[in-house]
């Protein structure tokens, strides 16, 4: 999950305060980022043993347009995983992502 993140990104997702802003330019990963934290937040949750459900993360972008991408490459990583693992967690992650608050403040 991490490959081609540079360092700061990488702090970004897999810190474990339960706050992160992310502040960067056009281009630059955000969206990325925020994808990667939301499905590292799921699979930590399962390691250890205090499973999160999708619809308990609170994501929070600028526009519509980028909360929708995000709840799409989100999707789109968890095809992902089931596709190269089969694995019930994921299919389960899959099946409650609508309900996930992937939402804007605009």
């Amino acid at each position: 999950m991490l490959t081609n993140l540079n360092e700061n990104q990488k702090r970004a997702v897999t810190s474990t305060s339960p706050y992160v802003r992310i502040i960067a330019g056009a281009g630059s990963g955000k969206t990325r980022v925020l994808v990667e934290r939301f499905l590292n937040i799921l699979e930590q949750g399962q390691a250890n043993g205090k499973e999160v459900a999708p619809k308990e993360i609170l994501a929070i972008t600028f526009t519509r347009k980028a909360a929708g991408e995000m709840k799409e490459r989100v999707r789109s990583r968890i095809n992902e995983e089931i596709a190269k693992t089969n694995s019930d967690f994921w299919k389960k992650q899959l099946s409650e992502l609508e309900r996930a608050q992937i939402t804007t403040i605009h």
